[in-house]
């Protein structure tokens, strides 16, 4: 916000409180007065002073004296309490016109009665704090005009009037004082308000405050050099068109980002903190896409109202560039030991096949050398698979699936057969109803996923126990699943980490030593997307987790069904 506009919010407050010091002077006081209402936007205002002898409300020098059909005034003025505002309908003077009234009453008892429009609560707050003021100079004054006309009477209250004329000056001294102190004060805030703009301007991170409204408030230097604009002043985008035609704004995919996800608008109209949020706008000057990281959080008033947002974002190519160039190494990495892995596996799985020809003990021997480097080789190759998999998800491409129709019931169980001896305390089961179970999948990568939720399970059940694999087929209002479940009763996980387990590079704080890389659950859940379907988990710290696979069984694919018959 510039100093020009913060100067032009601050001078309806000095206009007020000059109005105050003229309605002090008698002689200015009648021009003052109709200013005063001109400027709370009334028709017209009276003063009420409290007269301490009688112990009622009169009207203040300089006003209207005489007020019709005084049982509606004297009841108005009953209802106004110190430091309250009372509304109701007078009788103007002097046609005696119902007219909307508002009674500001300050802590001394004084009341200003405005007619018409009713002002700013910025303005009844500043006229609240200025009437007493006020009230004692009239009152001084009144005083004064008294003990003037007793001087006519009698020369020897001269001396009292002198004394009632000195407090006079002074409550006039007190109120020029006051207007004094409020420019100073008024000034210095000014200067604050220069100070924190100086630092924001010099913050490498773009800075946008929005007021209740959405209106940009300020937007910093760094604002500007990001977005190719200076968006002070203007309205945030309320709708999906305006959000992208202005700013481009988009999420970091490509795909559109209606308005109200924004991380600025759920801080100002949903009071909805916002952080890590990655999107991409378009620099306004050059139409280049820049990819920023914004947070947001709303802001509040010393009552708590809500009174705008933050948004804080930055320009993060530079970090998108390193990691594009990783994820591009690690592609031609994980495609360049491929192929010498290939090589290996393809070498030994001859070799065994000649091997098993062969009889003797030494043979044997050499089968069991050549198995174990091709088992070893095979699960190389996986690994290097799953890298390449993860690689091009962080590059944004899709997986090329060799779908075929894949039978999950012997899927599975090969999966037991593999994984029921690994581990000596450790028993995996296979609970279904079918005997048959068909989709369209891409075995190799459907088979690794599913191996790593079975190697998870073991890994992360070091006390043993029954690991349980099962199948099943669900129908509901999106279509028939096929359904897979995982469970073991391990060390779990916590309920707050459950949501996170599926990002990459993510482990459990309860881990402990066991070892782990934090890519295979992303790894799991990119692969049973890329086929339609969803993956879930629900844990319980030392009592065990379940993983659930739905993968869908549209009529499209052909999927075919099998059960069991109930066993004597």
């Amino acid at each position: 916000m510039s100093a020009s506009s913060l100067n032009s919010a601050e001078e309806p407050l000095l206009a007020t409180l000059a109005l105050f010091a003229g309605m002090a002077d008698a002689a200015q006081r009648s021009a003052a007065m109709h200013a005063l209402a001109q400027h709370l936007r009334a028709t017209d205002l009276i003063l009420f002073i409290q007269d301490h002898e009688l112990g009622v409300l009169l009207p203040a020098p300089g006003f209207p004296q005489t007020l019709p059909q005084g049982r509606l005034w004297r009841a108005f003025l009953a209802a106004c309490a110190p430091n309250h505002i009372h509304r109701g309908d007078l009788p103007l003077p002097p046609t005696a016109t119902m007219t909307p009234a508002m009674g500001i009453t300050a802590a001394d008892g004084s009341v200003l009665v405005v007619f018409g429009e009713q002002p700013s609560p910025g303005d009844i707050r500043v006229v609240g704090a200025l009437l007493p003021l006020l009230a004692a100079t009239l009152r001084s004054e009144q005083q004064a005009a008294a003990a003037m006309a007793q001087a006519r009477v009698a020369r020897a209250s001269a001396a009292q009037a002198g004394e009632v004329a000195k407090a006079l000056d002074h409550t006039q001294y007190a109120l020029q004082r006051a207007v004094h102190e409020a420019t100073l004060a008024h000034q210095a805030t000014q200067a604050e308000r220069d100070r924190l703009q100086q630092v924001l301007d010099v913050l490498p991170e773009a800075v946008v405050v929005a007021d209740a409204q959405g209106h940009f408030l300020h937007a910093n230097h760094a604002a500007h050099e990001l977005l190719g604009v200076n968006i002070s002043g203007l309205r945030a985008p309320l709708t999906e068109d305006e959000t992208f035609v202005r700013y481009g704004t988009r999420h970091v995919d490509g795909s559109p980002l209606i308005s109200q996800d924004t991380p600025l608008y759920r801080a100002v109209f949903h009071r909805e903190a916002v952080h890590g949020a990655q999107l991409v706008v378009r620099h306004a000057g050059d139409g280049r896409d820049v990819p920023i990281l914004a947070n947001s959080a709303p802001l509040w008033d010393a009552d708590g109202h809500s009174v705008g947002g933050v948004l804080v974002f930055q320009d993060i190519s530079k970090i998108k560039d390193l990691e594009r160039q990783k994820d591009e190494f690690l592609a031609i990495v994980s495609h360049d030991l491929n192929n010498p892995l290939t090589a290996i596996l393809g070498h030994a799985q001859l070799l065994l096949r000649r091997a098993r020809r062969l009889v003797g003990a030494d043979d044997m021997k050499i089968m069991e050398g050549l198995t174990m480097i091709s088992e070893a080789a095979r699960r190389m190759t996986e690994q290097v698979a799953e890298l390449l998999d993860g690689s091009r998800l962080e590059i944004g491409q899709p997986l090329d699936l060799n779908l075929a129709p894949t039978d999950l019931v012997p899927l599975l169980a090969d999966l037991v057969s593999e994984y029921g001896d690994s581990s000596p305390r450790h028993a995996v089961q296979l609970e279904t109803d079918c005997s048959t179970l068909s989709i369209t999948a891409d075995r190799a990568r459907l088979y690794r996923a599913l191996a790593n939720l079975l190697a998870n399970a073991i890994k992360y059940s070091p006390g043993g126990d029954v690991i349980i694999l099962a199948l099943a087929v669900e129908e509901n209002g999106a279509g028939i699943w096929a359904v897979i479940q995982v469970s073991d009763h391990g060390i779990g996980i916590p309920a707050e980490e459950v949501p996170k387990v599926f990002e990459r590079f993510y482990r459990a704080s309860n881990v402990g030593r066991i070892t782990g890389s934090g890519v295979g659950l992303a790894g799991v859940r990119q692969i049973v997307e890329h086929h339609g379907g969803s993956i879930t988990m629900s844990s319980e710290p030392c009592v065990g987790t379940t993983v659930t696979v739905r993968l869908p069984l549209p009529n499209l694919q052909g999927g075919s069904v099998s059960t069991k018959q109930a066993q004597p």
